[in-house]
């Protein structure tokens, strides 16, 4: 595969809501990439070169340089393309603070168990073992059981998500941020579980 020095090479797997989120900024800015479809467990053999120890989905490439988180994607590619920009003016600061939410408090702690306790037994055996050497301790048992409370916690964030754009078209305003596209890419994620996206159905501005 022959790359351009200056072309934008970005390694993820479509069902990847954290590839999702970067997509989405792709959008925004009407960004031109390779996408390069990758294996949603390991082995990955032709990017683990690139990025070592490092297994997670999405990285992003450019030249010689590997950038390996979200965030630091983002502001790459803010940098690269300013317009229109998903940290603007004075909301910046709420922007990272909501993202860094999203990322950090609703995909992971609640999202995340959601959709692998329901679709678990549709999921193939090397993704759960897979997940498994990242999650010492994943059960599926556990998530089934911690499904009602994992619900209502949803149930909670999704109240607080629908207040916030009653009367926006975006989480902060007018504007495209980087808030609405974690926060999209966790729901755009949990959608998966049926029960979930009732939930969501149920929100009128989600």
């Amino acid at each position: 595969m022959e790359i351009a020095a200056n072309e934008i090479v970005f390694h993820n797997y479509a069902l990847s809501p954290f590839s999702e989120k970067i997509r989405k900024v792709f959008a925004l800015k009407n960004i031109s990439y390779r996408s390069v479809d990758q294996p949603m467990w390991l082995p990955r053999p032709e990017l683990t070169p690139l990025t070592a120890s490092f297994r997670r989905i999405p990285v992003m490439q450019i030249g010689a340089d590997i950038y390996c988180d979200t965030s630091l994607i983002a502001r790459k590619l803010d940098r690269l393309h300013p317009d229109p920009p998903p940290y603007p003016g004075s909301t910046a600061g709420v922007a990272d603070l909501s993202g860094a939410w999203a990322d950090k408090q609703l995909i992971f702690p609640v999202c995340a168990p959601l959709v692998f306790g329901a679709l678990a037994g549709a999921l193939p055996g090397e993704l759960i073992d897979d997940r498994k050497k990242m999650m010492p301790g994943l059960d599926v048992d556990t998530l089934r059981a911690a499904a009602p409370g994992l619900g209502a916690m949803l149930a909670a964030y999704l109240d607080w998500i629908d207040a916030a754009l009653d009367g926006k078209s975006h989480l902060l305003g007018e504007h495209f941020t980087i808030a609405d596209a974690a926060v999209f890419h966790a729901l755009w994620f949990v959608h998966n579980d049926p029960t979930s996206a009732e939930k969501i159905r149920a929100r009128p501005h989600l």
